[in-house]
């Protein structure tokens, strides 16, 4: 995520906070105090495991070489 200001003109800003309102009236935006990962410990510690051990890295690269169109996505 970019922590940039962003320099949005006044009709620009202003869609976006009719998005913003009209999502958080819907509930579709995050509840306040940020995201909160619905993987139990045990879970995300298998993820970070993966990823730092290079697991991750090489069934993707495997993917990828099965289906070249997706390659780049």
């Amino acid at each position: 995520m970019s922590t940039r200001p962003l320099n949005l003109s006044p009709e620009l800003a202003e869609a976006v906070e009719r998005a913003r309102v009209g999502l958080e009236s819907s509930g579709e935006l995050p509840r306040p105090g940020g995201y909160r990962s619905p993987l139990s410990p045990e879970g995300r510690a298998v993820i970070e495991r993966i990823i730092a051990d290079g697991t991750y890295k090489r069934l993707a690269d495997a993917v990828a070489a099965a289906d070249p169109e997706i390659a780049d996505q």
